[in-house]
């Protein structure tokens, strides 16, 4: 009887090449899932000053995409090499994914021999003086590797706790919350004799002592974030690995925003039912509306780049058009403009905050949903950038286990009440969980946080709670003045260094 064995397949010769190339051109891929704690980052660059290079860094180039090696590629660009060996293979993206998703996990399926494993590293051991090859060599001789089939602990991999707790807890921000929006809550003339107590006017700088990190002040600018002479005095606030933590406009035709003067005014209530609110000019996004927002996040981007080094910057993708049926996705936008001013798309986190009924005109004449989520970009400068990079820090470092968030991609929390300026809230507030926790990812104790877009200083809040230093601009008196009254909400003292007689 005839074999039905099917025959068996050659194998295919995928390398195309090979080639030493600057490790700065190369690019991660986004399908990347290995986690490298920082004994591996150590241990590898140890190795590679003890050996050099004997592995090459594995790049697709249908896509682009550094297959194999991505510790590597790093290493090398934390270190300042010019150039690491590359080779060259062709793969269909379907077949990149699945060498993501085998070739190394195969590699660690094998079994080791305990004798020959330990009679190796008995002869290498007495020769290795590097501290950080030393502990690898020693976990070997112990054991200590994940078991066989069993499945990593994220927590386990980047060893014990070293971050510190952090001053202000979600808790406590939701206290905050509540201050604020017992400051917001009022009538709209209860708000401009809040302007008038304060004194607030374009052009004016505050300073506010802090309480969390004595000798130091935050700083209200009140002007334009992208007003390069509003700027100048306060670049002079800034230090090296100061971040961005901000919400800025995203051209929703709030009164606030430009270009959106053509439109018409909102109809007018005719039943309790009606949430139409007047801080919002009404109408669909105009050419014009959508062009003054793009020129603000050019702008914004432009500045604020050559001042920090990072960027945690949450924004609604409100996919609107001038044109009903189509779509002009806002975050989008803000991805490609950060890239054309060497800032990097380090992660995307998604704000689940709920849905939000009679915010948004929109979805209720179209295709569009009701929004319940935001994006939460964080942008970096890249290591080897002439402005300098970002002070990169493991998650681990910065924010401890007991935040569960801190390694997921999904953020849950409500949003706060706003969009009804008329009932004297800021329209576009968020709480202060939010900036909360894109400070404890970007900085540590008594860093400096800039918010070009303050608004009623929640950033400023999250800021003071957890040790760090607000620097921020707003462009109006009034929720300047809001921010001032929040500021002292928390025990501060805000003083003008600029104010008119």
């Amino acid at each position: 009887m005839a074999s039905t064995k099917p025959s068996p397949r050659h194998w295919r010769n995928r390398i195309t090449g090979q080639e030493d190339v600057d490790p700065e051109s190369l690019l991660a891929n986004p399908m990347n899932w290995r986690v490298h704690p920082r004994f591996q980052q150590e241990a590898v660059e140890s190795a590679l000053d003890e050996i050099g290079w004997i592995q090459r860094v594995v790049v697709n180039t249908t896509t682009g995409h550094v297959v194999d090696g991505h510790l590597r590629v790093a290493v090398a660009i934390s270190r300042g090499e010019k150039s690491v060996p590359v080779t060259y293979v062709q793969l269909g993206p379907d077949e990149e994914r699945l060498a993501l998703a085998t070739f190394d996990p195969l590699g660690a399926l094998a079994v080791a021999d305990d004798h020959i494993l330990q009679e190796l590293l008995k002869d290498v051991r007495p020769y290795v003086a590097d501290e950080h090859l030393t502990k690898l060599l020693s976990d070997l001789a112990r054991g200590d590797l994940l078991p066989i089939g069993g499945e990593p602990d994220l927590d386990g991999l980047v060893g014990e706790d070293k971050a510190p707790q952090p001053g202000l807890t979600q808790g406590d921000g939701e206290g905050l919350d509540g201050i604020g929006q017992e400051i917001e809550q009022q009538e709209p003339h209860v708000l401009e004799e809040l302007q008038k107590r304060w004194g607030t006017a374009a052009g004016q700088t505050w300073a506010i002592p802090s309480g969390k990190t004595p000798g130091k002040e935050h700083v209200l600018k009140i002007g334009s974030a992208t007003d390069e002479l509003a700027l100048g005095p306060i670049a002079s606030y800034l230090g090296h690995g100061s971040v961005i933590v901000t919400s800025p406009p995203y051209g929703m035709g709030q009164a606030y925003e430009a270009g959106f003067e053509g439109n018409k005014p909102p109809p007018k209530r005719t039943r309790k039912a009606d949430r139409g609110s007047p801080d919002r000019l009404g109408g669909r996004p105009t050419e014009a509306g959508v062009g003054a927002w793009l020129e603000l996040i050019d702008g914004f981007t432009r500045i604020w780049s050559e001042r920090v080094s990072a960027a945690c910057i949450n924004l609604a993708d409100h996919t609107v058009s001038p044109i009903p049926g189509f779509a002009r996705h806002t975050y989008g936008d803000l991805v490609s403009l950060c890239e054309q001013y060497e800032w990097r798309l380090a992660a995307t986190r998604i704000w689940h905050k709920g849905p939000v009924w009679g915010n948004n005109a929109y979805w209720l004449a179209s295709y569009k949903p009701v929004p319940e989520y935001e994006y939460v970009g964080l942008f970096m400068r890249p290591p080897g950038s002439p402005k300098g990079a970002f002070p990169y820090k493991a998650v681990s470092e910065r924010v401890p286990q007991s935040e569960d968030w801190r390694f997921r991609s999904m953020w849950e929390f409500p949003s706060v009440q706003s969009q009804q300026m008329d009932k004297g809230f800021h329209p576009a507030a968020f709480p202060v969980e939010l900036p909360r926790r894109c400070i404890l990812l970007l900085t540590d104790a008594g860093g400096t946080v800039v918010d070009p877009f303050l608004g009623s200083g929640t950033t400023l809040v999250a800021a003071e709670g957890l040790g760090r230093l607000c620097v921020g601009v707003e462009q109006d008196p009034t929720f300047a003045a809001m921010a001032l009254e929040r500021a002292t909400r928390l025990g501060l003292s805000p003083r003008c260094l600029n104010k008119n007689d």
